[in-house]
Parts: structure tokens; sequence; C-alpha cells
């Protein structure tokens, strides 16, 4: 595999889910995020649905090896300072109910676990579809254009800064003879003088090239869903389980 992580990661999936519409697997991948961020993983009930829908997904989608320890690894190094500082934040709220860890803890438990298996779920769903399969998706759920046209821009335009970085680091290890902390330093002190300039040259130019091409969707993407009853099924399962996360948070406590 390349440095180049980001590109990487989109239709690198070879589970079942890629057989399903692109349609079909951007809404489950948004009912899965959802199904995360509403229930509470600090009670019993919670921590299930929240394995309910990493687990099953983790098997349709079967992401490759880039997927699983590196993002779990990069997972815990994104939300490791929440979970160490936020216990030592005092709240005025009162304990709740059903709680399988004591608070303060039980908020640092609910950042780790809400925040890893909303970047597993959205992350894994990425990987089921190429930029193509996403462009023809959005087109298909009906979103607003300017929406999906700003959306498939910031996708672009990751893209292109990730290989920014990855070419000034490069540059930076052969003119400096440096590996390890010290590259990672000398990459550190070099962003606002060096990245941040050609950044923002960039991203200039490609506004510019946007503007004189007439950059906007593809109209000629059949706008029609297409969908299977592996599809609805599919669907269907997703809406139950976010339905469920709802219930159990409202009236599970």
């Amino acid at each position: 595999m390349s440095c180049n992580r980001f590109v990487e990661v989109w239709g690198s999936a070879e589970g079942p889910a890629r057989t399903l519409a692109p349609a079909t697997r951007l809404g489950i991948g948004a009912l899965w995020f959802a199904s995360v961020l509403a229930n509470d993983p600090a009670q019993a009930s919670g921590l299930a649905v929240t394995l309910l829908v990493v687990l099953p997904w983790f098997v349709m989608v079967k992401p490759p090896r880039l997927l699983l320890g590196p993002l779990l690894l990069f997972a815990f190094t994104l939300f490791a300072p929440f979970v160490l500082f936020t216990p030592w934040v005092t709240t005025t709220s009162g304990p709740a109910a059903d709680l399988m860890i004591p608070m303060p803890w039980a908020v640092a438990w609910r950042i780790l676990i809400k925040g890893t298996a909303a970047l597993l779920v959205t992350t894994w769903t990425a990987s089921t579809m190429s930029l193509h399969e996403l462009e023809t998706a959005l087109v298909n759920l009906r979103v607003p254009g300017p929406l999906a046209e700003l959306l498939l821009q910031i996708i672009h335009q990751a893209h292109a800064l990730a290989e920014e970085t990855r070419m000034m680091s490069q540059a930076v290890r052969v003119r400096g003879a440096l590996a390890g902390w010290g590259a990672m330093l000398s990459v550190a002190t070099a962003l606002p003088r060096v990245w941040l300039p050609r950044v923002l040259y960039r991203a200039d130019r490609v506004g510019d090239a946007m503007e004189i091409r007439g950059y906007e969707l593809d109209e000629n993407l059949d706008s029609t869903l297409g969908l299977g009853t592996k599809d609805y099924l599919m669907l269907a399962w997703a809406g139950l389980v976010l339905a469920g996360s709802l219930y159990v948070r409202i009236y599970g406590s």
C-alpha cells in the first residue's frame, strides 16, 4: 500500500455490503452513525446496541487490515486526552441510574466508546464505495446539489491536503537528514511557514478552476434508487436498530 492512506480507504472493502446499492450503503452508514450517537454506552443496554451496530457492520463490510488495528490506534490517540482529563472536570448533575461505570468516569467512557464506534462506522462505510459511487448515492438520495458538491469537494481537497503533507514531510526528511521525532518536529515547525501558504495557494487555484469549468454534479447519473429486496431489508434493519437506540436512551434508564 502507498503512503496515501486517505485514497486507499475508498472502495477497499471486500464484504457483501459492496453488493448493495450505493444509496443503501450510504443510508445504512448514516443510520448506524445516528444509532451510535443516540445510545448511552455507559449503560449495559446502550453498550449492547453499540456492539449490535459495529460487529455486524464489520462482518458485512470486511474492511482491509488498514482499517482495523491502525484505525483503532488512531481512535485511541485521538480520544485519549479526553479520557484522561474529563474525569477531573466537576459537574453539577447528579449520578444517573443503571450506569455500569461510576461518575465521573462514565463521561470519559462515553466519549471513548461513542467516538471510536462513530469513527469505525463512518470509515468502514466509506470503504464500501468509490468516490464515483458516493456521487451516485448523493444523487439517488436527492441531497441538494450545493450540499452534495460541497461534500465531494471537501473529500477531494482532503486528498490533496494529505498528499501535500506527505510531500512536505518527505522533503524535510531528505533536506534535514532527520528521522523519527526529529522529522516530526521539523514538520510541525514548518506548518505555518510552508504548508499553510502552499495549501491556501492550491485551494485558490482549485476554486478558480472550478469556477471556470462550471463544476457541478454529473447530471447524467441515474437518479432512480434502483433498490432490491435486500436493500430494503438492510435499511429496515438499520432503521429498527436506530429506533431501538432511541427507545433505550429515553426509556431504558
